[in-house]
This record gives C-alpha cells, structure tokens and sequence, in this order.
C-alpha cells in the first residue's frame, strides 16, 4: 500500500495483504469507522454503548484482521477501504 502524506509517498508494505471489509463483523466495522476519525476508546465505548475493555478486545481483533500494527494504520486501511472519517459509517450507524 502506497500512502500519501504532504505530498510524499510512502510504501507500507505489510498492509498490502490484509482482508477485505466483508471480513469484518458489524461491530468492528463501526469500531473501525470510529479509529478512522480518531476517537479514543472512551468516546467508541460511549457511541456503542460498550465497556472500553470491549472496546480494547474489538480492536485487537480488527488490528488482526487487517494486519495493522495501530490505531493509524487501521485509519488508513479504513480510508483505502471506503470508510469515510467525517461521514456515517459503511453501517450507517
């Protein structure tokens, strides 16, 4: 996956094999439109109305299943994949 950032590219190669969205439950589809725009895991635990040990759990799994290393490179394979961080989630939620 090549990324662009201020106008320079970037190649992280181990996002290049990941999963697609149809992988991902509908919970951690709503926690990754959640990393996408940048929400701690306080606020997705509010919005889902979950613990934020859940919250922790979900995206561990979601980490694993897109072969992200963080809460950034899990935002940028959202952003690659369709979700859009200043709009609804794929769910609509």
């Amino acid at each position: 996956v090549n990324v662009l950032v201020d106008g320079y590219e970037f190649r992280i190669p181990h996002l290049d094999v990941q999963r697609s969205p149809a992988d991902l439950s509908a919970r951690e589809k709503l926690i990754l439109q959640c990393l996408a725009q940048g929400c701690p895991n306080k606020v997705i635990a509010n919005r889902l109305n979950i613990t934020e040990g859940t919250v922790k759990v979900h995206i561990k799994a979601v980490f694993k299943k897109i072969r992200a290393r963080n809460r950034t490179e899990a935002a940028i394979w959202a952003l690659n994949h369709g979700y859009d961080a200043d709009g609804p989630s794929p769910l609509g939620a």
